[in-house]
């Protein structure tokens, strides 16, 4: 989603504006806010979960995939994460 909307803003900066007529775009950035609040609600470890495991204070700020059994892995995490700075360091 990051990369699409870089992509049509590259776009509409060069002055090519008819390639963008067949698409929404309004559609497109309001799905990509929603994306970002839907992976921070369910892909993140808020406190009020992460009280639930073990050792809490390992979990707290880290990411897991919800289909995989709140499994956490290395390649979840790298995703989860660099998606979030791509949104942060394009929108601030």
């Amino acid at each position: 989603m990051n990369v699409a909307v870089k992509m049509t803003d590259i776009i509409k900066l060069t002055g090519n504006d008819d390639l963008l007529e067949t698409y929404d775009l309004i559609r497109l950035r309001r799905i990509w806010k929603c994306r970002v609040e839907y992976e921070l609600a369910t892909g993140s470890f808020q406190p009020e979960l992460a009280m639930y495991f073990y050792a809490p204070y390992k979990f707290v700020g880290g990411f897991f995939a919800r289909h995989d059994h709140f499994r956490t892995r290395i390649d979840d995490c790298e995703h989860f994460l660099s998606g979030l700075i791509n949104y942060y360091n394009y929108t601030y």
